[in-house]
């Protein structure tokens, strides 16, 4: 059985832009926070979930089709 600290690491692009993708703006206040302690097993301590993302500049528009990485 896992046990131990857990840290999720959240790229904060990917899951605005693959949640935007699929039109589920429902989801766009999702208690990161609170999935993180979900996917954390009872004996597991979650110790942090850093939540990352960068700008979207106007030099590469090409980064919004880059950007989801989720899975179809």
């Amino acid at each position: 059985m896992a046990h131990g600290r857990r840290s999720y690491y959240i790229g904060g692009f990917n899951v605005y832009f693959g949640l935007k993708e699929r039109t589920w703006g429902k989801y766009y206040w999702l208690n990161i926070q609170g999935l993180c302690a979900r996917l954390t097993l009872a004996n597991q301590e979650l110790v942090e979930f850093p939540y990352f993302t960068s700008r979207i500049t106007g030099h590469e528009p090409d980064k919004r089709v880059r950007g989801p990485l989720l899975p179809s």
